[in-house]
Formats: structure tokens, sequence, C-alpha cells
């Protein structure tokens, strides 16, 4: 079966809906704040890793010293 595809303009002109809601014609302008995430933010998800990454090297050190206690035996 084929598809067609239709905008909402060709939709209204064909009886397919009722109304448009968005017809504005909005134009995207660029903003220097939009999409910036604040120093602070950045500063406590970077010092988060840190701490998680260490937490992980000292469990890493635990599972080898398990691991050569074991290959010893």
């Amino acid at each position: 079966a084929k598809e067609t595809w239709l905008d909402a303009k060709t939709a209204k002109n064909m009886g397919f809906i009722d109304e448009i809601m968005f017809d504005e014609d909005n134009k995207i302008v660029a903003s220097f704040n939009s999409g910036v995430i604040p120093p602070q933010i950045i500063n406590k998800l970077r010092n988060e890793f840190k701490e998680e990454k260490q937490i992980n090297e000292k469990e890493l050190e635990i599972a080898k010293a398990k691991l050569n206690l074991q290959l010893n035996l």
C-alpha cells in the first residue's frame, strides 16, 4: 500500500482536520543563555564523578588483592 503524507494546510483544505493548532511561522532565534549549564552545576557534577572514580579505584584494588590471594593458594 502506498503512503501519502499531508502537511497541515493541505489536510485542512481537504477536510481531514478542523483547524491548525499552531499556524504561526515561528522563527528560530539564537539565544546566548539557552542550553547553557550553570558553572555551579558543572562543578558539582565534576566533583561527584571524581568521588565516584576514587571509590571505584578502591574497590578495584580490593578485588585485585582478593584475586591475588586466591591465585597464590
